[in-house]
C-alpha cells in the first residue's frame, strides 16, 4: 500500500488500462484479417507488456500505480522498458515521503493517539524495495540511478527517525540495509547496522531459555533479505550461520563437564542447537540462492 496524504480518486481511464492494450491488439488483428491482408505472427506476451510499459506516463493515482505494477511484474528481466517504469513507480511511492518531517509526524501521532502513518511510510519503502531484482542490488551502487538512490536514502532516513525510538528492529534494519547499499561510502550506516545486529544477537541469546524468546540477528536478517536481497544482508547472514557453527564446534571439542548441572546444560544446548548447526551449509546456500548468486551458494 502506498502512502497518500491527499485523496487519490480512482480514474478509470481506458488509455491506461492493461485490458485496453490487449483489446487494441485484438482489434488490429481483426481489421487486418477482414481486409484480406497477410496477418503477421502475433507478438509474444513479453513484447505486449513492453509496449504497455512504454505507454505508462507519470503515475499520480492508486489505480494507475496498480496497473503499472502489474505491467512491471510481467516485463522480462532484460527488458529496456523495465528501468524507466521502475523509476516512475519509485517516484510515486517515495517522493511524497521526501517532504515529510519525522518530528512533526511523531507529534501528530501523539495528538491523534495512533501511529498508523508510521506503518504507511514503512510499507511505501518496502513496496519500493520490491521493485529491485537481486542482480540489480548486487551490481555496483552507481547502477541504480542517482535520483532513485536519493529517494531510497531519504525514505530510509525517515523510517530510521520514526522507528528508532520505538525499538522496532525489523523496520530499523531494513532502513539501514538500504542505506548501506545506496551509500556504500558512508561508514555510519555500516557501523550502525553491525551494532544493531550485535545487540539483537545478544538479546536473542539471553532470552533463549526464558519464557519469551526474542528475535535473533539471524531472524532479523532473514526478514530483511526477503525485501532487500543485497550483499550487505546476505553476507552478514551467511557469516552469522558460519560463526554459530564455529562456536558450537568449539564447545563440543572441550572436555565433558563433570557436574550434573553442567552436563544437563550441555544436553540442553545440543537439543536446542544441534539441528540448526547441521543445517548451516544448506542455510548458507539458500541465502545466496535467494539472491540469485549460484556462484556463492
Amino acid at each position: 500500500m502506498s502512502l497518500s496524504f491527499a485523496s487519490r480518486p480512482a480514474h478509470w481511464i481506458c488509455r491506461s488500462s492493461l485490458l485496453c492494450v490487449v483489446l487494441a491488439f485484438a482489434a488490429v488483428g481483426a481489421i487486418a484479417s477482414c481486409a484480406h491482408r497477410p496477418v503477421s505472427a502475433p507478438d509474444g506476451p513479453g513484447r505486449r507488456f513492453q509496449i504497455a510499459a512504454s505507454r505508462v506516463n507519470n503515475i499520480h493515482f492508486e489505480d494507475e500505480s496498480v496497473e503499472a505494477r502489474l505491467v512491471f511484474q510481467a516485463l522480462p528481466a532484460t527488458s529496456p522498458e523495465r528501468a524507466p517504469l521502475r523509476a516512475k513507480l519509485t517516484r510515486y511511492l517515495l517522493q511524497p515521503l521526501s517532504v515529510l518531517d519525522a518530528g512533526r509526524l511523531r507529534q501528530e501521532a501523539r495528538d491523534l493517539g495512533t501511529t498508523d502513518v508510521f506503518d504507511r511510510v514503512y510499507e511505501s519503502l518496502r513496496d519500493a524495495c520490491n521493485l529491485y531484482e537481486p542482480r540489480e542490488l548486487w551490481a555496483p551502487a552507481t547502477e541504480i540511478p542517482a535520483d532513485e538512490r536519493n529517494l531510497l536514502g531519504r525514505a530510509a532516513r525517515l523510517v530510521l527517525a520514526l522507528f528508532a525510538p520505538r525499538g522496532a528492529e525489523t523496520q530499523f534494519a531494513l532502513a539501514l540495509a538500504i542505506l548501506v547499499t545506496v551509500e556504500p561510502g558512508s561508514r555510519e550506516w555500516t557501523e550502525r547496522f553491525d551494532r544493531l545486529l550485535a545487540w539483537t544477537e545478544e538479546a536473542g541469546s539471553a532470552s533463549e531459555n526464558g519464557p519469551r524468546r526474542s528475535i535473533t540477528a539471524v531472524d532479523l536478517l532473514q526478514s530483511v533479505l526477503g525485501d532487500w536481497p543485497a550483499p550487505a544482508v546476505a553476507d552478514r547472514l551467511a557469516g552469522l550461520y558460519v560463526e554459530r557453527q564455529r562456536r558450537f564446534s568449539t564447545i563440543l571439542k572441550k572436555p565433558l563437564p563433570g557436574g550434573e548441572d553442567a552436563r544437563k546444560a550441555l544436553g540442553d544446548l545440543l537439543m536446542a542447537q544441534g539441528d540448526e548447526m547441521q543445517r548451516t551449509v544448506p542455510s548458507v546456500a539458500v541465502t545466496y540462492l535467494r539472491c540469485g548468486r549460484l556462484d556463492r551458494a
